[in-house]
């Protein structure tokens, strides 16, 4: 079988894709952590590949792949984090907790009694006025981490677009299609 280059980023960049939708399906967040560290080597590796054909097309855009990928917030931290978890034994993401969040609407609310489980379910709740109950999951974060003696903190934005998220399986898809249209546009 012939292995083109194209071929092998394609499938570098599938299996990123993989380890994105094993994250979304994790059962618990030590499969989901696995997802996620599978997901950067995978993104690494096809940037490599990625790198190298570039190099063998146009000097410029190749140039121009390297710059995004260290000026920008996102794609530099996803390197430096994958760096990290190569070459160190610190960690990448950090568990955080589930928690209730509880705020009143217009004029406030009262709660006068309820019961409030630690899995988001709510019961037999008397309040008055209008209230909002959120319940957020536990859940994987990323994580600032420091690579070669210098530290990376969360990234802000990816392409100039602020980043309101700090899931690794969302901010993954965003590195990801950046990279195949990189992909695409050669």
């Amino acid at each position: 079988m012939n292995v083109t280059p194209t071929s092998a980023i394609i499938k570098e960049f599938a299996w990123a894709a993989e380890a994105i939708a094993e994250m979304q399906a994790a059962t618990n967040l030590e499969r989901y952590e696995k997802a996620w560290l599978d997901y950067l080597h995978y993104l690494d590796r096809g940037w490599n590949k990625l790198e190298k054909h570039l190099a063998g097309i146009s000097q410029k855009n190749l140039s121009q792949a390297r710059q995004t990928r260290k000026s920008d917030a996102l794609l530099s931290y996803l390197m430096h984090a994958r760096n990290v978890d190569e070459h160190t034994i610190r960690q990448v993401v950090v568990k955080r907790p589930g928690s209730l969040k509880i705020t009143g609407g217009p004029g406030g609310g009262t709660i006068q009694r309820g019961v409030f489980s630690g899995d988001g379910q709510v019961s037999n709740i008397v309040y008055e006025g209008a209230l909002d109950i959120e319940f957020v999951p536990e859940r994987m974060e990323i994580m600032g981490v420091t690579d070669r003696g210098v530290f990376y903190d969360l990234p802000k934005s990816h392409l100039n677009v602020p980043l309101n998220s700090l899931i690794p399986h969302e901010l993954a898809r965003l590195a990801l299609d950046h990279y195949n249209s990189s992909l695409n546009a050669c």
